[in-house]
């Protein structure tokens, strides 16, 4: 898991760093008044990962602010990956719900053991769903 982590730590620092860097060269030849970055790779680059590098870029170079319909998909982009990071911290904190394979056979075993009034292994708790003897039931 720590390598799957580190690994996703890495891909999201080059990630942004090349979307940063697609900015600027699109910014430095917005001034020179060359041939320029295609909106659509910027907005890919930032879909693949890159959605802060692009946005810190934006801000920071000033570039691609006045632009609508390109600030407007940007921060739908943001969005998504806000709502995509969230959906997978919800069921890694569901999936911390369910208990272990081996718990639930042992639980399960315990269990049985007690209703069927059969003595605990060593070790093991004793549950009774039955009340005490000479006591009724109360429900």
């Amino acid at each position: 898991m720590a390598l799957s982590v580190l690994f996703a730590l890495l891909y999201i620092g080059f990630i942004n760093t090349v979307t940063y860097r697609a900015f600027a060269a699109d910014k430095r030849s917005a001034i020179a008044d060359e041939q320029r970055i295609p909106e659509a790779d910027l907005l890919y680059l930032a879909h693949i990962g890159g959605w802060s590098g692009a946005k810190f870029a934006q801000h920071r170079l000033r570039h691609k602010t006045r632009k609508q319909p390109f600030a407007h998909r940007l921060n739908v982009i943001g969005v998504l990956h806000v709502a995509l990071v969230m959906t997978f911290l919800g069921v890694i904190g569901l999936l911390a719900l369910v208990p272990a394979p081996g718990a639930v056979i042992a639980g399960t075993a315990q269990a049985t053991a007690a209703v069927q009034g059969l003595p605990p292994a060593e070790g093991q708790l004793a549950i009774s769903l039955r009340p005490p003897a000479g006591r009724p039931a109360e429900f």
